[in-house]
């Protein structure tokens, strides 16, 4: 994280540097928090297929790394590569305790739906 943060500032002092009167935004620096599934190691990922897998995993799959996460240097949390809407429901109940930024990226199968065949817009409206 101290790196990240470190060529984030570089970046950002040397844009300045190069045109003082630039609008310069500083870099931000992204926690990253993966889905569920890694820890199976099943490619389920790309099929969403959660069925073995309870709510209450994914819940405590992300509570326990979270707590790091947000005392971290990190400007924001990423929830990355979300095949379905069971990780959606998990975070709708875990973000709102979190004191940093979050954001959410899915995995899509189409323009239309999530790796589990799941509506894309279901899955949005529930982060």
């Amino acid at each position: 994280m101290k790196l990240a943060k470190s060529a984030s500032l570089k970046i950002y002092k040397d844009k300045l540097r190069k045109n003082p009167k630039a609008q310069v935004l500083k870099g931000l620096v992204a926690a990253s928090n993966g889905y569920t599934g890694t820890k199976k190691s099943e490619g389920i990922c790309y099929s969403g297929d959660y069925s073995k897998i309870s709510q209450k995993e994914v819940i405590d799959y992300h509570q326990w790394k979270l707590g790091a996460l947000d005392k971290s240097e990190a400007d924001l949390i990423l929830f990355e590569s979300l095949p379905n809407i069971k990780e959606a429901q998990a975070l709708k109940k875990l973000i709102p305790k979190m004191e940093k930024p979050c954001f959410v990226c899915f995995v899509c199968k189409n323009g239309r739906e999530i790796s589990s065949g799941e509506s894309i817009r279901e899955a949005v409206k529930l982060v």
